[in-house]
């Protein structure tokens, strides 16, 4: 050490000498006099004193800010290399439809066939005596059927599907629940945790659970992104507690433009795993797969809508009771079908499309069944303003100029085409179709027409059917005189 150095630090040493005899002194003062004034010096250290406790305040936040917080719950982490390699593969239980663990929704319009092809995806799995769905892969377990809508008719259903493949039905682990509930009530006698602990007092390990419908499962508003989150949440809960698929049966919007997609919120179609739709055009059921999360999604699969009678089921009257299975088309249907609906898009454009379904529509309500009595020809006719009225009501369009130009522009590619037939009487104009199997449209226009105008359908619509025959397809009735909207 040299000199400049030991000169410091006992000039250094003194100075903290003398300071501790000051603030002993200044102690002692103190307690024996409180009221009395501090010295210079005194107030100095003080102010100090309060200095050095904020500065130690400050240093002692700062620590506690910069620690690492308590962990109440770990939360499952990987490293990327980790995560890059392969745990077991998942399981699937009806390949490249049904997986472990795999929020799933099939969606269609009422009646299209959504339900037939959900009972027998279940019953498939169910049963161990079927080995192979339509030619799929297929892995067995035990499922919950959570039945909202027909559930009566579902025990037809389930029973014409065991005379169908000819199984027992003892040897069939399926649990039916009858009883509507909501998955996403707080209500402690439907809560998601009563509904697992009845799902646990029926299969102890399910791996399916098909929720039948949406709307008879959920009470909040299946538009409302935070109500469909609770659902949601519900669902996957389920998936946590078993492992299982969950596959929920859903509506499409009423619409045009919502027919080709499931109803209500968008959250639904973002949290699923696959999404499946199904269309239906007389008996040909088409399964598509909209999307498929984690690989290309399958190719359409086509099935037949086909009648069996319920062995030892009787109606009121003592008739046997029937129902319906599907069963996987031939190639050759499924490219006759491809053909005809190839053959319809690029026959006919979309406002000839749109004027089609519009036609049929005012035909179920205000629509004339007539006959010419010279060529033996049936129609259905249906007058223009009726014909408008409908249109308009339908249309998508924002205001009444575009609805007008879509359904004239529909109208008249019709008439050019010779799909409909145009005649005026007394000042009416009146628009027929031709029925019969070789009327003026050929038969791919037909099949465009999606038989809109079937003696059935205008029966169940309850179209009037007038005793006297003509010879022109132009009613004798006067139809109703509306002026159009303007715009």
């Amino acid at each position: 050490m040299n000199s400049n150095e030991k000169a410091i630090n006992e000039a250094f040493d003194t100075f903290m000498s003398q300071s501790h005899y000051t603030s002993q002194q200044n102690s002692e003062k103190t307690e024996a006099n409180p009221d009395a004034p501090m010295e210079k010096s005194q107030q100095v250290q003080s102010n100090q004193s309060v200095s050095q406790r904020k500065v130690n305040a400050t240093q002692r936040n700062a620590t506690q800010c910069n620690a690492t917080p308590e962990i109440r719950k770990v939360y499952s982490h990987h490293s990327f290399a980790e995560f890059c390699k392969q745990n077991a593969p998942v399981k699937s239980f009806i390949k490249g439809y049904i997986y472990e663990g795999a929020l799933e929704m099939m969606y269609g319009e009422p009646a299209c066939g959504k339900s037939f092809i959900a009972l027998d995806m279940a019953c498939s799995i169910a049963c161990d005596e079927i080995h192979d769905w339509h030619g799929r892969f297929l892995r067995h377990g035990q499922v919950i059927y959570l039945a909202g809508e027909g559930a009566a008719g579902l025990r037809k259903r389930c029973a014409g599907w065991v005379a169908e493949h000819n199984v027992n039905p003892e040897n069939v682990q399926l649990e039916i629940f009858d009883e509507v509930f909501s998955l996403d009530d707080d209500d402690s006698d439907y809560s998601i945790d009563n509904t697992i602990a009845n799902i646990k007092n029926a299969y102890d390990k399910p791996v399916l659970i098909v929720i039948d419908t949406l709307h008879c499962f959920m009470k909040g508003d299946e538009n409302k992104a935070v109500d469909a989150k609770s659902y949601l949440d519900a669902c996957r809960k389920l998936i946590r507690e078993f492992g299982s698929a969950v596959l929920t049966i859903h509506h499409v919007g009423v619409n045009q433009d919502a027919k080709n997609r499931a109803r209500g919120s968008s959250s639904f179609r973002g949290a699923m795993d696959i999404e499946l739709q199904v269309t239906k055009s007389e008996s040909i059921v088409t399964l598509r797969q909209t999307k498929n999360k984690d690989s290309a999604p399958e190719k359409d699969l086509i099935f037949n809508l086909k009648g069996v009678d319920v062995p030892d089921w009787f109606d009121d009257e003592g008739l046997p009771e029937s129902t319906c299975y599907i069963e996987l088309c031939d190639s050759n249907l499924i490219s006759q079908n491809e053909a005809k609906q190839n053959e319809t898009k690029r026959k006919l454009p979309p406002s000839e499309q749109t004027a089609i379904r519009t036609f049929k529509e005012a035909v179920k309500r205000k629509g004339i069944r007539l006959k010419d009595t010279q060529t033996g020809h049936e129609f259905v006719a249906i007058e223009l303003e009726d014909w408008r009225k409908v249109a308009y009501e339908l249309s998508t369009k924002d205001n009444q100029s575009t609805k007008r130009g879509e359904f004239n522009k529909g109208r008249e590619g019709l008439c050019e085409k010779n799909i409909l037939l145009k005649r005026t009487r007394e000042g009416y104009e009146y628009y027929c179709l031709d029925i019969t199997a070789d009327g003026h449209a050929d038969d791919t226009l037909k099949i465009a027409v999606a038989l809109a105008i079937h003696e059935h359908e205008i029966a169940q619509a309850s179209v009037p059917k007038p005793d006297a025959q003509i010879t022109l397809p132009i009613p004798d009735t006067q139809p109703s005189q509306t002026a159009e909207p303007q715009s």
